[in-house]
């Protein structure tokens, strides 16, 4: 059974998306619902919920820093923010802050099913890949998994540098470099490519955010929309534009 929890301001709307979650018939509880933010997160601690339906506007602790706060101790939940608000600013902090998707009311059944769905086919993935994951960490040295983990969380700095991440760990640039080469088989600018472009595929998937292409280049580390559609297509072999198309006519 996933666990659900509905943060939102308005009776009516927690109630009507309980209504739905219920109606969809699939492996839902409804743990706790909260009308404001820090009810919301004593709610998310106490009851450790795999989803999270937050709307943006919330008294006491806002709903984007609500986000920030429940990702420092349920990293691996799935967050699907619900608001009134259609303006970019709002879709591209929850980008940075790896929301797994962003829907604007009044909600719309199918659609919350259908990222539901797709939400609790990620978490029984990453249930699986664990075993994985902890086999795979333990093939690379202590360093090496905090260095792959800085460069996940921080590959939209712009000027994000393989000098940065040396003085970060206390270790010179060019035994990084060494260190990324031997154990994960790629350089720090390859790794760190290959990273931002794999967010940048994600972000570009997300038809319900209606992100623009220079939108998507800024939000994963590149100033120049022209730079980031030539390093996208070397990496992907269409560029951006004919990804987003391609996405589409495969949905």
């Amino acid at each position: 059974m996933w666990k659900v929890l509905i943060a939102d301001d308005e009776p009516k709307i927690r109630k009507g998306l309980k209504n739905m979650l219920y109606s969809f018939e699939l492996s839902l509880e409804v743990v706790g619902e909260a009308e404001e933010g820090e009810m919301a997160l004593d709610l998310a601690k106490e009851h450790n919920p795999n989803i999270l339906l937050v709307d943006i506007n919330m008294p006491f602790l806002n709903g984007l820093d609500f986000i920030e706060n429940v990702y420092k101790f349920l990293p691996n939940s799935i967050v699907i923010i619900i608001t009134g608000y259609d303006e970019f600013k709002y879709a591209q902090k929850a980008i940075k802050l790896q929301v797994f998707d962003y829907l604007l009311k009044p909600v719309n059944g199918e659609e919350l099913k259908r990222i539901i769905i797709k939400g609790i086919d990620q978490l029984e993935d990453r249930i699986k890949l664990t075993d994985e994951i902890d086999v795979n960490t333990q093939q690379y040295s202590p360093i090496v998994v905090l260095i792959k983990k800085y460069i996940d969380n921080h590959y939209m700095k712009e000027d994000l540098s393989l000098n940065e991440v040396a003085n970060k760990f206390d270790i010179s640039s060019s035994y990084l470099g060494k260190l990324m080469k031997q154990e994960i088989g790629k350089t720090f600018i390859e790794y760190l490519t290959e990273i931002r472009i794999e967010n940048a595929k994600k972000m570009l998937e997300e038809e319900s955010i209606g992100i623009k292409i220079h939108e998507v280049a800024q939000l994963v580390g590149y100033s120049s929309q022209h730079y980031f559609s030539r390093v996208f297509k070397k990496q992907v072999g269409i560029n951006p534009f004919e990804y987003k198309q391609k996405i589409k006519i495969d949905i």
